[in-house]
């Protein structure tokens, strides 16, 4: 069963296996989570992008390392469909983000945003639960020997946008 937590910008108190950030398109400098990211890696984000022909499309990634100066292990950008409702983007987002860690069997995950995509912080959280737990979704109950899932995401952190007020506690 996922446990999710809510946290305040993408700086995290814990080490995760992957960090995920929404993208709506060419990472830049200015980008607020990605910009800081980037100056943290000591990569040159547009550049890696452009080499890797990322261009923050709908459900286009891009994956890369820590490499120790952050606390993920990997970091993968998630291009969002911007002409998408709010709820949706969201939803997409944090399911592909996690259908990418399962499929790495990664176990602790981090969803960075840029905004709360016009949806108050109620609809934003549900729409990032839901879409995690169909990113998790897989039935495996006929699945056996090298095809069974070694394991599972089990917690989730939500981080919202640096200036979102977030309630005392935020344990879902």
């Amino acid at each position: 069963m996922l446990k999710f937590e809510v946290v305040r910008g993408p700086t995290l108190d814990g080490s995760v296996d992957l960090l995920a950030v929404a993208t709506t398109g060419k990472p830049s400098s200015r980008d607020p989570v990605l910009g800081t990211l980037a100056k943290t890696l000591g990569v040159d984000l547009a550049a890696l992008a452009e080499e890797e022909l990322f261009e923050g499309k709908a459900e286009q990634q891009l994956a890369l390392t820590g490499r120790d100066r952050v606390p993920a292990k990997r970091i993968l950008l998630v291009g969002i469909d911007t002409s998408a409702p709010g709820y949706l983007r969201v939803r997409a987002f944090a399911a592909a983000a996690v259908r990418h860690a399962m499929g790495q069997n990664l176990r602790r995950v981090a969803l960075a945003f840029p905004d709360l995509a016009g949806l108050d912080l109620a609809t934003w959280i549900e729409a990032a639960m839901l879409g995690a737990r169909t990113g998790a979704y897989r039935f495996a109950h006929y699945l056996t020997g090298d095809r069974k899932p070694r394991s599972d995401v089990d917690t989730v952190v939500l981080c919202a946008p640096p200036a979102t007020r977030l309630p005392p506690t935020q344990r879902l």
